[in-house]
């Protein structure tokens, strides 16, 4: 509240000369001013220091981040949990970073790959989300090589960014596993078309239950009409937990 005396002794000396009070009662007058408009003041700054730090509390914060390629996993066999892990595609250097390496999604096989696979990327299996609440997986992606946005007729699907929760529950003849599919986003072509780096929300709502997958799934007959030069980069997935509530600041 010294901030608010401060003000208020302020507000006083310089309005002061503007009005006149009854005769007798100036004393009166304006330390009732004085008061009242520190009082205001000083309760206005404390609710705006608060909104402040509400504000900034209030920002998804980051659990994990995952390198798309990693000192573990890097499209060899026996690959590991823990690190993003592959079914497709191959390393290659970031576009704008040629001391950085990105996964590039192509066709060859790699990782322990299995035959029915589809993601390019897929796991690490980890219990990021070991919290009840809402978390976003930002997946950071790029295309090289597509044709130009205004050039391109149909917006096609191209990958699938999507989130799957791995739990066991308890059947009539024993535990078995679950993988269940909790959120997804589609990304298309003219998205992947712009140049440079974006990053893809992928919201979801965790129950705090068993590991958690981040995957990069592929369209194969739509990426195969760019030809075999278009392709889409992976540099990382970053998990990040937001707020559960925003409650105005008490005073």
């Amino acid at each position: 509240m010294v901030v608010g005396a401060i003000v208020g002794s302020l507000i006083t000396v310089f309005i002061r000369p503007m009005f006149s009070v009854p005769a007798g009662q100036e004393a009166f007058w304006w330390s009732a001013v004085g008061s009242g408009s520190g009082a205001f003041f000083g309760f206005a700054t404390v609710f705006f220091i608060r909104w402040g730090f509400q504000a900034l509390r209030s920002k998804p914060q980051t659990v994990q981040r995952y390198d798309a390629v990693s000192t573990l996993n890097r499209g060899a066999r026996g690959e590991q949990n823990g690190e993003l892990k592959h079914h497709f595609g191959e390393i290659t250097t970031d576009p704008d970073n040629p001391k950085r390496q990105v996964w590039s999604c192509t066709n060859q096989k790699a990782g322990d790959h299995d035959a029915e696979a589809s993601a390019f990327l897929y796991g690490p299996y980890s219990n990021d989300c070991d919290e009840p609440g809402v978390y976003i997986a930002r997946f950071r992606v790029r295309g090289v090589q597509f044709p130009k946005p205004e050039e391109i007729d149909v917006d096609r699907n191209l990958i699938e960014l999507d989130v799957a929760q791995n739990y066991h529950v308890l059947r009539d003849n024993g535990w078995g596993g679950v993988n269940s599919r909790v959120a997804v986003a589609y990304v298309k072509t003219k998205s992947l078309a712009r140049a440079g780096w974006y990053n893809y929300d992928v919201r979801f709502h965790s129950d705090a239950r068993g590991t958690w997958e981040y995957r990069v799934i592929k369209y194969e007959d739509n990426l195969s009409r760019y030809g075999h030069d278009a392709r889409v980069l992976v540099d990382s997935v970053i998990v990040l937990k937001c707020a559960s509530s925003f409650p105005l600041p008490q005073i």
